[in-house]
């Protein structure tokens, strides 16, 4: 049985399986990590509002908004930050890259806060679902998206199927 006291956080917003720990975030700008007994690890100020976190499939944490900024992580170093307008519905990894949903719209944002692309839909996501290779929409219709490792094969599909000359 593990019994967690939780005294100094307003509100527990987030709570998940992390990397052999688990990870609060709180209503106060706060997260925190837990181990297996409750007792605290750490525990890092992110602001003063609503923390939402992102882990990567392997439990570490890759990124935090709170405050309307959104924060990318490497170990336990901010390593980067874009300003997102608006509470997401969800921050999900995708390789090294992190999907930013928020209501009828989906951004791709780059480890170093670029903004690579972006999705509006004309309804909202109803679900999102992705792997290594594809990511799939939910949002009046089913959209699926597939990620290609090398941009330049990419340019060159896209050439082929529109008649053009390859580029050189």
């Amino acid at each position: 049985m593990i019994t967690v006291s939780m005294d100094s956080y307003r509100f527990v917003r987030y709570l998940g399986a992390a990397a052999d720990s688990i990870l609060v975030a709180s209503s106060d700008g706060v997260l925190a990590t837990l181990d297996a007994s409750g007792a605290g690890q750490g525990r890092r100020v992110v602001g003063r509002a609503d923390v939402m976190p992102a882990l990567n499939p392997d439990g570490t944490l890759a990124a935090a908004w709170c405050d309307g900024v959104l924060c990318f992580l490497a170990g336990d170093s901010i390593i980067n930050s874009a300003e997102i307008d608006g509470h997401p519905g969800s921050l999900v990894p995708w390789g090294r890259d992190l999907l930013v949903v928020q209501g009828a719209s989906v951004k791709v944002f780059d480890p170093a806060g670029c903004n690579l692309w972006a999705l509006e839909f004309s309804k909202g996501i109803a679900g999102l679902s992705i792997n290594d290779r594809y990511l799939v929409c939910g949002a009046g219709a089913l959209v699926v998206f597939e990620r290609s490792q090398d941009s330049s094969a990419v340019a060159a599909q896209f050439s082929s199927r529109l008649g053009l000359p390859p580029s050189t």
